[in-house]
């Protein structure tokens, strides 16, 4: 049902964006579940943050950069992570509510490039 968009970009300064797809993976399932994690070699330490899920029908721009307009927005999911250790997955699904379609499973049929973004906190 899904692509996946896949970015390399990795900026580990606080409070910017970090592009975790490949570092991340991203398993979806028929139950509108999608488990995200990471791998060690993006970071030892356990990480702390919000991690953003967004669905687009198109490659460019990147969905991250479609999302959160008031107004023509892709939708997004989003959920805070506390001390995320490499290898261990966060869970984004029908519980987590999105922007501007509140319920994944609300999300339409088709194919979507999906891309996993972290904005890392500091502490």
């Amino acid at each position: 049902m899904s692509k996946l968009l896949r970015s390399i970009t990795c900026n580990i300064l606080p409070f910017l964006l970090l592009i975790i797809c490949p570092f991340f993976s991203i398993a979806q399932t028929a139950n509108h579940t999608f488990s995200i994690s990471f791998v060690e070699s993006a970071s030892h330490a356990p990480i702390t943050g919000r991690v953003f899920l967004a669905f687009s029908r198109d490659v460019r721009p990147e969905p991250q950069y479609e999302a959160g307009s008031y107004f023509t927005s892709v939708p997004f999911w989003a959920k805070d992570v506390d001390q995320m250790e490499p290898g261990k997955d966060v869970v984004i699904d029908t519980n987590v509510l999105g922007y501007p379609i509140a319920n994944l499973s609300d999300l339409p049929a088709g194919d979507y490039y999906v891309q996993a973004v972290m904005n890392l906190y500091t502490q």
